[in-house]
């Protein structure tokens, strides 16, 4: 890596190469082709989406010497001052640090004047939301009269906050976060250019950190650079970033489901004691808990803020139960941000959390014997419910079904595990299970089967084979 800032070396230069903001580009590249040049633009959305580097390109397209022009050379005179920040006619103004009226005055005194060499006179104000009320009030009376040679083009992360009166008069481009996947593949491709090795996990931490901001993605993966070298490890980006390890939340919900307080209490004290921000704690415990609930529901893992193999370790909540816990988290959520010691609160929550529990436990519906609903006729409706599919069916015949007071566990030869789980029939025979055994909680799990003789394989096979070209007929009738 070289010793230019990654957030400066590969900054976006053309409108093509404006990343993920593909509405902007097709509007911009529409405007510019058909000289359809507005006097003011707003750039609105979150910090490090592009709204400044594509100000900048905008002024380099209507000032090129081949301009107006969606492809600015990048060689001439003009696009070389505006890439560089060092152009006459070309002014980068911070709306934070001059906001008052004299600044304002001093831009409309200049854009009086002609451009010096450039085709445009370009004022860019960012954060323009910080001016003051009375800084645009002066900025509105140039607005409404501009003069032709003069393009105003403010970015802001607040547009909210903008006066009505100025948007009336700008045309405003949202800019959208950046999804974690195209972050993701962003940073694979800048690693590859930059001979850096790094693993996915390491990858997906640094999105997740990014929060849609490419820049601070890139500035974050800089910053591990600087501390891991060519070669870049989860751990290390977990330790620079401080992020809190997913064993501690496993931990954490292994010791709820045993409703053992003392130990909860130890693991908090724990985690203060090594250093870590205890409201960061209750954030990262937020995030882990709305991620179990998505995987008992079948959420892709990349929607999941953890990687999907620390949150599928917790298996033995039902969803309700899961939900009255997020609910309960979720509602210390003012007060541990705002109490200056969140591990108190952290502490009264575990204690209400057991206390839940305590209660569901209490409450557990179980099948009443005068029901007469035996173990027998339990199995035989899961494989009822299973013959819909021969493939599910074919499965269920190989595998076992243990019934206990509370659970279902459908134990399945490890062989034909990872095909159940991939086959689309599996969420349908899930749903169907959970509806009709709506007191059990459905457990699918791998087992490994004894040593057998190639004859009864042959005949295993056989017979789903045969179950397949019997269903085949039967919906070719």
């Amino acid at each position: 890596m070289g010793k230019e800032a990654l957030t400066r070396k590969y900054r976006p230069q053309k409108l093509d190469e404006l990343f993920n903001q593909e509405h902007i580009k097709k509007i911009l590249k529409n405007a510019i082709k058909k000289n359809r040049i507005y006097h003011a633009y707003l750039f609105a959305g979150p910090r490090g989406v592009g709204k400044t580097s594509t100000a900048r390109i905008l002024a380099k397209s209507l000032n090129c010497v081949n301009g107006p022009t969606v492809e600015p050379c990048g060689k001439c005179k003009h696009c070389v001052e505006i890439a560089n920040s060092n152009s006459i006619d070309v002014v980068e103004i911070d709306g934070a640090s001059n906001r008052g009226i004299d600044e304002i005055r001093s831009i409309k005194e200049h854009a009086i004047y002609l451009p010096v060499s450039a085709r445009y006179k370009v004022f860019i104000i960012d954060e323009v939301h910080m001016l003051t009320d009375q800084a645009f009030n002066a900025l509105l009376k140039i607005l409404e009269e501009p003069p032709p040679h003069v393009v105003f083009i403010f970015a802001t992360t607040a547009p909210h906050k903008v006066p009505k009166t100025i948007l009336s008069r700008c045309q405003r481009y949202d800019f959208r976060l950046i999804p974690k996947n195209e972050i993701i593949k962003r940073l694979k491709w800048l690693c590859e250019n930059e001979n850096i090795e790094i693993d996915e996990a390491s990858l997906e931490l640094i999105s997740l950190k990014a929060a849609g901001s490419f820049r601070d993605a890139e500035s974050i993966l800089e910053q591990v650079y600087s501390y891991s070298g060519n070669k870049i490890v989860y751990k290390d980006v977990r330790e620079l970033l401080g992020v809190i390890p997913a064993d501690v939340f496993i931990k954490f919900f292994n010791y709820l489901h045993k409703g053992d307080t003392h130990s909860l209490i130890e693991l908090l004290g724990n985690v203060y004691e090594e250093g870590y921000d205890m409201v960061e704690f209750y954030n990262s415990l937020v995030d882990f808990t709305r991620d179990i609930l998505m995987r008992m529901e079948g959420v892709d893992r990349r929607y999941l803020s953890f990687p999907s193999e620390f949150v599928d370790e917790i298996s033995f909540f039902q969803v309700k139960t899961i939900l009255k816990i997020l609910s309960k988290i979720l509602e210390k959520e003012q007060s541990i941000k705002l109490s200056q010691n969140p591990k108190y609160i952290l502490e009264i929550l575990v204690f209400q959390l057991c206390e839940i529990l305590e209660k569901d436990e209490k409450l557990k519906i179980v099948i009443p014997e005068k029901t007469e609903v035996k173990p027998e006729s339990i199995e035989a409706i899961v494989r009822k419910i299973g013959e819909k599919h021969f493939i599910i069916k074919s499965i269920l015949d190989q595998s076992e079904i243990v019934l206990s007071q509370d659970s279902i566990e459908i134990k399945i030869p490890e062989d034909l595990y990872k095909t159940f789980k991939e086959i689309p029939e599996k969420k349908e025979f899930e749903i169907n299970l959970k509806n009709k055994f709506k007191n059990f909680k459905i457990i699918f799990s791998p087992f490994k089967q004894k040593e057998t003789d190639p004859v009864d394989i042959l005949k295993k096979h056989f017979t789903i084979e045969e179950n397949h070209a019997e269903n085949s007929r039967k919906n070719s009738k």
